[in-house]
């Protein structure tokens, strides 16, 4: 039995947000997105600022890569925005009822 599932069941909806993991990545790769193009900034140019790959980044920005909590920080401070509102605005998008 899952116990995830059943640990879930126990709490009201009040006090639990639930959120698909798959979900999650593609929400942050979509505000990175959104954040890289206010800046105007190339995907060539982020990764070139933040130490990766184009590749990185595109696998970033589709949701394709599980971005760890160190690279969050590392393309935040590169984009100047912090981390907890572009975490924030994922979780928004990809709450579940």
């Amino acid at each position: 039995m899952d116990t995830s599932l059943t640990a879930d069941k126990q709490r009201t909806p009040d006090t639990i947000t639930r959120v698909k993991p798959i979900d999650i990545n593609k929400a942050l790769g979509a505000q990175i997105r959104a954040h890289r193009r206010r800046r105007r900034w190339s995907r060539k140019r982020l990764a070139k600022q933040t130490r990766s790959s184009k590749k990185a980044i595109m696998r970033m920005e589709s949701g394709a890569y599980r971005i760890t909590v160190r690279r969050l920080y590392v393309v935040c401070k590169v984009l100047r925005v912090e981390p907890r509102d572009l975490v924030a605005a994922a979780q928004a998008e990809t709450e579940i009822g």
